[in-house]
């Protein structure tokens, strides 16, 4: 009997295991952290997905600055879980598995080990919910790292033989899908796209064949990008769509040129909130250094230009928010694993007790550098990661549903998606959903008059205002011609409450107050 394919098949079945396991422990540490007070961002694709489902049409009924798919996936996790947490938790696990699997082929690909390759998927878990990168959320930075990894996965296993093509369609598709999450995935294409032309698999023999695939892979990509465009157009949304997603973006980006300056500065390259992923930095720019040193290889020359890309695409739209740098996480985690196998395995030399003491070195290391967070319940999370905002939104959120009635609604004069989400109450203008559309700007003429016709004709009873939104703007003075504060708003704080005059929520309040003076005077 032929031992040797046993021994494999229990290595593969030992293989499985671990990353089942690893798996399984990941979904276990989100789990901390399932009722965690969201982000806007969450909260805005979570509403607005909720109000497609219910038949709102994007950019006709609904403002968005985002192509459609950020939606459409929100829509899939309610769809399958329902709207709320469960299929916050759902699309946050999901997208973690897809990346965790990527994660896997890129460390074993080129005949890789797959001791290698755990370490790697290990890495990935213990920080793929790093707090301070608020990576525990699935925001769209969580789905583009689904896609660019295994484009990564993709060209660091061409062989270089056979035409290549149904790999370039893979990648074409890929990064399409990417892009739709976020148009600065392109830089990511170009930037592999040249790697891989300049060292081709196999060799300089195969370049033609590389030029081959990476016009297929763009061929597809503007398919993709066409097919959207004619959709749009088709509908009669075409021109909000591109007010939408390009006039509004170009004002809020501002100067791409500054917005790159920028990204060199230390402060935004290696910001303080990274200090919990510390361990893999080093690593990888250990890993960089030896690459050089040695002369560039294909695959050195690869990883160098998806973390040049990496660093580009968190600069270009200036505003260096912390979950930008997620996009760091899997390629953090993969390129330290191969540096440890370059360090364990140099000259040839097999040292897997090597390749292990330095991988529990650097697993302790990030345990110990993040563990206290799992000492704090899911509040205080936020309250690090956000200050007040977001824990004072799921708390007023909640609370709404106590002054309103089930058919009755609410308009927020500020960002505060997440009192739909916590209150399921329908949003009653979708251009007004996101007022900084009339705080100036290419739109501002546009969108005013909009807001002002959908507060009409739905008429919400409840006028919510944030303290942080200026309050001398004209479309707030209109509001006030319409609403009139609470007579006691502390419950609410930071929030205020108005209510519509001459509503059925005014005359609910006078009733209360004539009951409660006749109490008192009883």
């Amino acid at each position: 009997m032929n031992a040797l394919p046993n021994s494999n098949s229990h290595a593969g079945h030992r293989v499985f295991l671990i990353l089942t396991l690893l798996a399984l422990f990941m979904g276990l540490m989100r789990l901390h952290t399932y009722d965690e007070p969201f982000e806007r961002d969450i909260t805005t694709h979570a509403v607005v997905a909720h109000e497609l489902l219910n038949g709102k049409i994007l950019y006709q009924d609904i403002f968005s600055d985002r192509t459609p798919l950020i939606q459409w996936t929100y829509a899939l996790g309610e769809v399958v879980m329902g709207f709320g947490l469960n299929s916050i938790y759902f699309l946050w696990y999901l997208s973690a598995l897809i990346t965790l699997g990527g994660v896997y082929a890129c460390a074993t690909a080129g005949g890789g080990r797959p001791s290698v390759g755990l370490w790697a998927v290990g890495f990935w878990v213990l920080v793929s919910c790093a707090p301070m990168v608020q990576a525990n959320q699935p925001n769209s930075e969580v789905f583009i790292n689904n896609c660019m990894i295994w484009v990564f996965a993709l060209i660091l296993r061409d062989d270089g033989k056979g035409s290549g093509l149904r790999r370039a369609m893979g990648m074409g598709v890929l990064l399409a899908v990417a892009s739709l999450y976020k148009s600065h995935v392109l830089v990511l294409a170009l930037a592999l796209g040249i790697a891989h032309i300049v060292k081709p698999p196999g060799g300089v023999e195969n370049r033609k064949r590389s030029i081959f695939q990476a016009g297929i892979t763009a061929g597809v990509g503007v398919f993709i990008w066409s097919g959207l465009f004619a959709y749009i157009y088709a509908t009669g949304r075409f021109e909000d769509f591109w007010n939408d997603i390009y006039t509004f973006m170009q004002h809020y980006t501002g100067d791409i040129g500054e917005n790159l300056r920028r990204g060199i500065h230390p402060q935004n390259l290696l910001p303080h909130f990274l200090f919990g992923i510390f361990p893999l930095i080093v690593l990888s720019v250990l890993g960089a250094g030896l690459n050089f040193k040695k002369n560039s290889t294909r695959t050195g020359t690869l990883y160098a230009c998806y973390g040049f890309s990496i660093a580009l695409m968190i600069a270009l739209p200036g505003k260096f928010f912390p979950h930008y740098y997620q996009f760091w996480l899997p390629f953090l985690a993969l390129s330290s694993a191969k540096i440890l196998e370059t360090l364990a395995f140099e000259n040839g030399q097999e040292n897997t007790s090597g390749l292990k003491s330095m991988g529990t070195a650097i697993a302790i290391l990030l345990v110990a550098l993040q563990i206290r967070y799992y000492s704090l319940d899911s509040r205080e999370w936020a309250l690090i990661k956000y200050g007040n905002l977001f824990v004072d939104t799921q708390r007023v959120g909640r609370m709404i549903n106590d002054v309103l009635k089930e058919d009755e609604t609410f308009y927020n004069w500020g960002l505060d998606s997440g009192l739909h989400f916590y209150s399921e109450k329908p949003i009653p203008s979708g251009a007004g959903m996101w007022p900084l559309v009339v705080m100036g700007g290419p739109l501002a003429k546009e969108y005013m008059p909009r807001i002002q016709a959908d507060l009409i004709r739905n008429n919400p009873e409840l006028l919510i205002v944030a303290d942080y939104l200026p309050k001398q703007h004209p479309l707030f003075h209109w509001l006030l011609t319409r609403y009139e504060i609470f007579p006691d708003n502390a419950p609410y704080r930071p929030f205020e409450f108005y209510f519509r005059k001459g509503g059925k929520l005014e005359k609910r309040l006078e009733s209360g107050k004539k009951s409660l003076e006749e109490n008192q005077q009883s």
